[in-house]
């Protein structure tokens, strides 16, 4: 029987893949018999344009790893690029000139990106064992005003809420939560605290995850074991066991399982180096070896695996890399997007939130991706996310 050992440092590359690794529209070959009979696993169908705004999210997602791995290299991190990818894309939609051609540098050309992100939308799983929601809120100050065009491609291609609302009132946060809650029948789902009256514009992006494992681990068997951290430090965690037969790859520089969830086609992709720590493992990994890793698994063999009960959650600025790839949309006196109003108006801030948690028998991941845009420079006009906090602790990993 071949044994692999999960570590924390390899969850990494595998959330990745579950929230943004949409290489494959053939079914799944994991499905188990009770999937087939009681659930509608759903394909999605790519076109050649599609395939370009995917393969734009994947080398998004594997900039942000490499950019967010120096920035947190002695901790552990989560983000969600495809949230990032969809609310950038649909900021692009009101953009035009060089502003566009940044944007467009991101997530591929706006149609085609309006194309994939429709079809992705509709093709998420809603039942009883996996649900999958990607929800769009455009808000406006009711000072200003959003051109029909605009509101309507949005609205068409990304289901997105458009509505004026008067920030300076403590209804409104409660409005576009009420309005998160209902779409995701999630009574949990408070995206945004406040909003600053002097803001123009304000995106918010939610990505909500839940499903089961389609292989279960024995629920309330988790044992504490030695945990090695990437750093070297060595802790003492709840681990999960299960044992059965799982798509498993193993070749001289790392070892790779594919986790599947019952109901759907989403599977958890968790690789783990064999002769070198996670953070140069992941300098060298690209959306190429992560989309050959995705389509190479063939075969299923029996594994005993081994894999931490944690829940995390984390607030990344994403600036730092957006601002190199598209700063002309930063710049107020650049920045052109026209197809959204008249005048002068740039992105302020792009705010990243993301949790996890995986136990027994479910995994919840919950992504919020805020994009504040301005008509002029004023200071202090970013909305209040209270989607997930920032943990400043040195050990930010929850083992549960």
């Amino acid at each position: 029987m071949k044994t692999t050992i999960i570590g924390m440092c390899a969850l990494l590359l595998g959330l990745l893949g579950l929230l943004a690794g949409c290489n494959s529209c053939n079914s799944a070959k994991n499905e188990t018999e009770d999937d087939v009979k009681n659930t509608s696993l759903e394909t999605l169908v790519l076109d050649s344009c599609d395939r370009v705004c995917v393969d734009k999210v994947n080398e998004l997602a594997f900039a942000m790893l490499h950019q967010i791995a120096k920035d947190h290299r002695d901790s552990s991190f989560v983000v969600s690029p495809l949230s990032l990818a969809c609310a950038i894309a649909i900021t692009g939609n009101g953009a035009k000139g060089a502003t566009l051609d940044e944007i467009e540098g991101v997530v591929g050309p706006i149609d085609g990106a309006n194309s994939f992100f429709k079809k992705y939308i509709a093709a998420l799983p809603h039942n009883d064992k996996s649900k999958c929601d990607l929800m769009n809120y455009f808000a406006v100050n009711s000072r200003y005003s959003v051109k029909k065009e605009y509101a309507d491609s949005i609205s068409k291609n990304y289901g997105a809420c458009v509505e004026a609302l008067d920030f300076a009132s403590p209804q409104s946060a409660e409005q576009i939560n009420q309005w998160f809650c209902k779409q995701s029948n999630d009574s949990t789902m408070n995206v945004v605290e406040r909003l600053n009256p002097a803001a123009s514009y304000c995106l918010f992006d939610a990505l909500d995850f839940h499903a089961f494992w389609g292989h279960p681990f024995e629920e309330g068997r988790a044992r504490v074991m030695d945990f090695t951290t990437d750093s070297g430090k060595l802790l003492q965690i709840p681990i999960m066991n299960k044992t059965t037969e799982f798509p498993f790859i193993e070749n001289m520089d790392y070892q790779t399982i594919s986790l599947p969830y019952s109901g759907s086609l989403y599977r958890m992709l968790i690789v783990l180096p064999k002769n070198e720590k996670l953070a140069q493992f992941s300098e060298k990994m690209t959306s190429e070896k992560f989309t050959d890793i995705l389509n190479s698994f063939t075969t299923e063999i029996e594994l005993s695996v081994y894999l931490p009960r944690f829940k995390y959650e984390v607030n990344i600025a994403a600036e730092k890399l957006l601002k190199k790839i598209m700063p002309t949309a930063y710049d107020m006196e650049l920045a052109d997007f026209s197809n959204i109003c008249d005048g002068d108006l740039a992105i302020k801030k792009i705010v990243h939130k993301t949790s996890i948690e995986v136990n027994e028998i479910e995994t919840k991941a919950r992504s919020t991706t805020m994009v504040g845009m301005e008509k002029e420079n004023l200071q202090n006009s970013m909305p209040t996310i209270r989607f997930c906090t920032l943990c400043t602790t040195t050990e930010p990993v929850q083992f549960c």
